[in-house]
This record gives structure tokens, C-alpha cells and sequence, in this order.
């Protein structure tokens, strides 16, 4: 892949040059200083300043002297047939900056240019060349969608997402867009999860070789850096951290200690440290509420444990169970109820919440929410298989063979319940009298896990 040169990677030399070479432009006319600029990405396609120069100076051109759209490449063919015989694409891109320097308003050449950058893995020429091309047709939309499909080839997800997210808001039909969102959302998620699993790598090397120097203080630099998975290395940190904290007061060392502590199995206090922070912010912090709350409900899940693990120490030890599984629903459902209405706009909270209403057993409240949520294409397939379910539940089995049914086109092999997406659709399916759709569900997840609950049994 061709990497861009900016004014923040370029040597100093080249840096110079480049500025020497803009200077003296001032005082050239127009078509000069395009035919500058223009040998210049010729030799050095990948030096991004003066490519985005030209296409001003171009763009400025084709605007000044109302210059019509051409309609076709004709003019340089034999040329890109010479230079694509042997498949030298950059080349072919000169040949293209060639006829753009004397009209750049050419939508079937400015494509051309971005097919061959593609080839030539010169993504951010291809970009270059759909952004240089949607200055002359800003509303044509699948100019926009091959811009952001270009981003996504070139590792950029971020900036396809803003390309889809655009299309998507101004879309009289949502569907149309729908699948490119999620398609870059997909992409961002992808490419983090290979990151975090670079650097747990990274940690785990390092790790590794701190515990073989079996030194103290690396250890402890190993929790700060957020490696620290072992009691003992935990109460190291403490100790470290605490002192750090008498000197000083920080709500990030707090929030490290919070950490520590939450290892070191203390999770009073590592609630006291993070309600601190929270107070201490003067503004609601969804996040860290989240935290919070892991932390109430590790508290709640060692009580119910307890009882599990010794009943007979408990007058009545099923209804301390109930209690706790209740109070535990409740106090989850209050900070989740919270965290939606702090951040109202915010489907993931709305679904999150929506998770909660329905592990309490309240269908209405969780299907509202569940609605909402999947405005938002990176929800809708997990929010239609739960509205789905409710409408199952509720014996409404049309209804529900109508949402699953939906959810399966949308819900991915890796996503949550997709396996049971196809359990329930063909439950849904079976109560409604279709055995045919029915047995097609059930073969469809019997393909994937064939020990999935009874699906075998249902197939005999």
C-alpha cells in the first residue's frame, strides 16, 4: 500500500522543497502552476500538499472559465492501454492527471483515476479523486457511497462511517443505508478488537518478563499500566498508590486504586474510591456508573453465593435467594433507568435499558425501548430479536415470527443470540402453523451447533 506524505511525515529536505515550490507559484499564472503541481504528483503521487493544491488550482479553473462537463476519456485511452499492458498503474494515474490539468470537471475520468489508484493500493488518490468529483455533483449519492466504501479499503473506518451516517440521516428510506452504517460500524469494532489483542499481547510479553525479573517495582509498574490480573500484585499496587495519594490528591490515582482494590477482591472499598470520583467530577459519568454498579453487583453475587454454598446457615434460605436475585434487578434497573435519561440520545443506553425491563419481566417497558434503540443500525438486528421474543412471550406468535424472522436476515454469525434468533423464529414459526418455515429455521441452526438445546430432536 502506497503511504501519503504530509507536512507532519515529510523530512525536513523534501519540507523546503515543497515550500520553495509553493512559494514561487504566486507569482505564475493558473495554467502554469497546474502544470507545475501536475509534474510534480506525477513524480510524487503520494505527496498529499501539493496534490490537494492542484486540485484547487484545477477546481478554481473549471469554475472561473464555466467549463463543461466532459463525457468521456477517449482523448488518453491509447495511452492508459500502453501503461495497464503491464499493469503499471501509476502510470495510468499520470495519464490521468494529464487530461484532468486541462479540465478536471470529467466525472468518467475522475472514476477512472480512482479504479486505478484502487489497483495501485493508493487509496488516498482514489479518495482524493471521488472528493475532487462530488465538488461538481454533491448530491449524487453513489459518488458518496464509493467514497466511503474507498475509506473502508484504506483501514479508515471512521470517515466511511460520517460518509454512510450522512446518507443515511438525509435517506427518505432508511433501509437503503442501513447495511453501509453497520457495514463501517462492523469495521471500527473489528479493527479495535484487533488492536486490543495486539496489545494483550504486548502486555502479556511484558508481564512475562517482569515476572521473570521478579522484581517489585516492575510489578507495580505493571498494574499502572493496567496489566495487573493477581491478588498479591494487586495489594503491591495499593501500597505504592496510597502513598502516591498521601502526597497528593488525584482522581486518576483513585481510579487506579478502585482497580486494585476490585482485584484484591475489596470491593467496599473499591466503591468508596469511585463514588469519590464521581462525586468529585460535579457531572454524570455514564461509564464510570457503570462501574459502580459492576462492582454492587459483584457484592450481590458473592451474597447470593453464600447462600447457595450454605443454606442451612439461614432460617429461610429460598426467600433470601428471591431477595437478593430482586434487589439485585432492582438496583440494576435504577442505574440503567439513569444513565438512559442522562444520555437520552444514545441507543446504546436505550437498549441497555431495554435489557434490563426485560429481565424484570416488564414487556412493554423493554419493548418501547428496545424500539427506539433500533433507530440505530448497529442495535436494530439485537433489538428486533428481543422485541421478537417479547412478542413471543406474550403469545402474540405472528407478531414474533414477523420480528424474528426480520432479525435473521440482519443478526451476524458473531453477534449475540444468533443461535437463538433462529431457535425462537422457528418456535414463532410453529405456533403460527408454518412447519415448512419452521423446519427451516431449526436446519438453519442445527448447520451451525446441532447440540443447540432440542433442535435435533425437533428435526426428527
Amino acid at each position: 500500500m502506497i503511504q501519503p506524505k504530509t507536512w507532519d511525515n515529510m523530512s525536513p529536505t523534501t519540507k523546503k522543497s515543497v515550500e520553495r515550490i509553493f512559494k514561487s507559484a504566486q507569482s505564475m499564472s493558473l495554467q502554469d502552476a497546474i502544470d507545475m503541481f501536475r509534474d510534480i504528483i506525477k513524480r510524487e503521487p503520494e505527496l498529499i500538499p501539493a496534490k490537494e493544491y492542484l486540485r484547487e488550482l484545477e477546481i478554481q479553473k473549471a469554475k472561473s472559465s464555466n467549463a463543461k462537463p466532459e463525457g468521456g476519456a477517449t482523448n488518453f485511452i491509447v495511452s492508459c492501454k500502453t501503461a495497464l499492458a503491464g499493469k503499471n498503474y501509476l502510470k495510468a494515474i499520470a495519464v490521468c492527471e494529464d487530461a484532468l490539468s486541462q479540465n478536471v470537471y470529467n466525472l468518467p475520468l475522475l472514476k477512472m483515476l480512482a479504479s486505478f489508484a484502487e489497483k495501485a493500493e493508493a487509496y488516498f488518490i482514489a479518495v482524493d479523486a471521488i472528493k475532487t468529483a462530488l465538488v461538481f455533483e454533491p448530491d449524487n449519492n453513489k459518488l458518496k457511497e464509493q467514497l466511503g466504501e474507498t475509506f473502508l479499503k484504506a483501514e479508515d473506518p471512521e470517515s466511511a462511517l460520517r460518509v454512510f451516517q450522512e446518507l443515511y440521516d438525509n435517506a427518505a428510506d432508511k433501509n437503503t443505508y442501513r447495511h453501509l452504517v453497520k457495514k463501517a460500524m462492523n469495521a471500527i469494532d473489528a479493527r479495535e478488537e484487533a488492536r486490543l489483542a495486539e496489545e494483550e499481547a504486548k502486555l502479556n510479553a511484558k508481564k512475562s518478563k517482569i515476572q521473570s525479573r521478579d522484581s517489585q517495582e516492575a510489578v507495580v509498574q505493571q498494574l499502572l499500566d493496567g496489566t495487573i490480573r493477581d491478588v498479591d500484585q494487586a495489594k503491591l499496587v495499593i501500597s505504592e498508590l496510597s502513598k502516591v495519594l498521601e502526597q497528593k490528591e488525584s482522581l486518576d490515582v483513585r481510579r487506579k486504586l478502585a482497580e486494585a482494590y476490585k482485584i484484591a477482591g475489596d470491593y467496599d472499598t473499591a466503591i468508596k474510591y469511585l463514588e469519590f470520583v464521581a462525586k468529585a467530577l460535579n457531572a454524570f459519568d455514564a461509564n464510570l456508573d457503570k462501574e459502580i454498579e459492576k462492582l454492587y453487583v459483584k457484592k450481590y453475587d458473592l451474597a447470593i453465593q453464600a447462600v447457595e454454598n450454605n443454606p442451612g446457615a439461614y432460617e429461610n434460605p429460598q426467600q433470601q435467594l428471591a431477595d437478593l436475585e430482586i434487589a439485585r434487578m432492582q438496583f440494576k434497573l435504577e442505574h440503567a433507568i439513569k444513565r438512559s435519561q442522562a444520555n437520552i440520545n444514545s441507543a446504546q443506553f436505550h437498549y441497555e435499558l431495554g435489557l434490563e425491563y426485560y429481565d424484570c419481566g416488564m414487556s412493554e417497558e423493554a419493548f418501547n425501548e428496545f424500539k427506539t434503540a433500533s433507530e440505530h443500525p448497529r442495535w436494530e438486528p439485537q433489538c428486533i430479536y428481543y422485541m421478537g421474543r417479547i412478542a413471543l412471550n406474550m403469545e402474540n406468535n405472528a407478531q414474533a415470527a414477523e420480528y424474528l424472522g426480520k432479525a435473521s436476515e440482519m443478526i451476524g454469525l458473531r453477534e449475540p443470540n444468533f443461535k437463538k434468533c433462529f431457535y425462537y423464529l422457528g418456535i414463532a414459526l410453529e405456533r403460527s402453523g408454518d412447519a415448512d418455515g419452521a423446519r427451516k429455521a431449526f436446519e438453519r441452526l442445527h448447520q451451525v451447533d446441532p447440540n443447540f438445546l432440542d433442535v435435533a430432536a425437533r428435526l426428527k
